[in-house]
């Protein structure tokens, strides 16, 4: 190497690395001050290299973790509503056997006293008639509980408030239209960041209710509301029927209450409607409507975490560092 390619690798080194070169009279062989350039160079790239892959490496854990988090929640949230609605379920089935057995005695003693020949002939007819009585009144009762288990039977994690007002006027139609009742429908449209069975079911029951009760000269009223807040759901059904009572607004959601004594009601609805609202984190009440009736009010909780939040297992392997 000459005297001036080597004045020229000096300056630059001084220029770019900081470096002190050795003078013309260094005994320093040329080939070690390129080698050490070389390996001060590779040095300064791996660096550079491993502060980038530490970087991702930071990014890709903590997006893992945000992932974990979201799949714990879904999981929480899921055992939670499982533990609740097996709580219901049984909550339920005692009440109805409780209120099933009724019909079932009274065909039971009658029948063993028909069939014993000791009831004289002039009140066999009579007793016959409480049998088959009796006999409706359980049918009535099961083909309830049937009919409900068939409309809820099916459900969706996501919903939108046109499917849902068009279920809900299909589903209960019928009844409507036997008393000739209206039925105005007023939610949001797209999608509702809300738990759809709650809604489904809290909203039926309670028209449903309200269609039993309906008299009114100038024809059966009932609305149904539906209203987005910061940190909540708001769900009213309100009618102008007969309303209820205000000493019975804190009875009213006991199990077996019921405001008349016949065949339209077994005491079961409003307590699981307010068993399954509280068991979601909601709350339910009861007062004077505008339209003259009934207003049962409704607080619901937004949906934290829907089904299409719960990471695949690609998006798992994708968050994995490395």
């Amino acid at each position: 190497m000459s005297r001036s390619e080597q004045q020229e690798l000096r300056t630059l080194i001084e220029e770019h690395f900081g470096l002190t070169a050795p003078d013309e009279n260094s005994s320093m062989p040329s080939w070690l001050l390129v080698t050490g350039v070389i390996v001060g160079l590779i040095v300064v790239l791996l660096a550079a290299f491993s502060l980038v892959m530490l970087r991702r490496a930071a990014a890709a854990t903590r997006e893992l973790r945000r992932v974990n988090g979201n799949l714990e929640r879904a999981v929480a949230e899921r055992t939670t509503a499982l533990r609740n609605s097996n709580g219901a379920l049984r909550r339920f089935a005692t009440t109805a056997a409780h209120d099933l057995r009724g019909p079932i005695t009274a065909i039971s003693g009658n029948a063993e006293m028909l069939a014993s020949g000791i009831v004289p002939e002039e009140h066999q007819a009579d007793m016959l008639g409480r049998v088959e009585s009796s006999a409706a009144r359980l049918v009535t009762m099961i083909d309830a509980m049937l009919t409900d288990a068939m409309r809820l039977g099916v459900t969706t994690d996501s919903l939108d408030g046109d499917s849902f007002s068009s279920w809900l006027s299909e589903v209960i139609g019928p009844e409507l239209h036997a008393v000739d009742a209206d039925l105005l429908i007023d939610v949001p449209s797209g999608s509702l960041d809300i738990d759809s069975e709650v809604l489904r079911r809290t909203a039926l029951n309670l028209v449903e209710n309200a269609v039993k009760y309906a008299t009114n000269a100038q024809g059966p009223t009932i609305a149904v509301t539906l209203r987005r807040t910061d940190d909540s759901w708001q769900l009213t059904v309100a009618d102008n029927g007969p309303g209820i009572p205000q000493p019975m607004w804190s009875k009213i959601f006991d199990r077996g209450t019921r405001l008349v004594r016949d065949d339209r009601g077994f005491g079961l609805g409003l307590a699981a409607i307010r068993d399954l609202v509280q068991n979601t984190g909601g709350a339910i009440s009861v007062g004077h409507a505008e339209l003259g009736g009934a207003l049962f009010a409704v607080t619901l909780p937004h949906r934290e975490l829907a089904v299409a939040d719960v990471p695949s297992a690609d998006q798992l392997a994708d968050a994995r560092p490395g």
